[in-house]
């Protein structure tokens, strides 16, 4: 799993690379879907806390509470963070994103394909696996508008 991690986390740094070349007042077009450069890092960080919250839970043996349906999670996500500012939401998908990743990085090796939830098919490394593609897809989607 440490390729795996090292691939989202390099990812990430991507992602921050080219959010630094993003020119300031383009912040607010339309890159994704219905989604702004800002919008798009709102809602990375709104799965970011979800599955850094879920993976710290699950490696303490709580149950975590499922997020439910995507589409309503992220709105949710977009609504509780439509009042930041730039900074706020940049500052906060930098701690999101690192702390998913520190915990991902904690996970002990026997744990890695225990489910998550009893009655749901994701295990860490499926979350894993979605984080990455997650963060590949939208970089290609902020790379085409650079």
């Amino acid at each position: 799993m440490k390729f795996e991690i090292k691939k989202l986390f390099q990812l990430r740094q991507q992602i921050i690379n080219i959010i630094h070349q993003f020119p300031a007042d383009k912040r607010q077009v339309i890159l994704f879907d219905q989604w702004s450069l800002r919008e798009i890092l709102a809602h990375l960080s709104g799965w970011d806390v979800f599955t850094a919250e879920s993976v710290e839970k699950f490696k303490s043996g709580k149950l975590p509470v499922w997020g439910g349906k995507i589409n309503i999670f992220n709105q949710k996500s977009l609504e509780q963070r439509e009042k930041l500012t730039w900074t706020e939401i940049y500052n906060e998908f930098i701690a999101s994103s690192q702390k998913m990743i520190d915990q991902y990085q904690s996970i002990d090796d026997k744990l890695w394909n225990q489910k998550i939830w009893p009655d749901k098919s994701y295990t860490p490394a499926k979350f894993l696996k979605i984080d990455i593609d997650h963060y590949q897809d939208h970089l290609e989607e902020i790379k085409k508008k650079i």
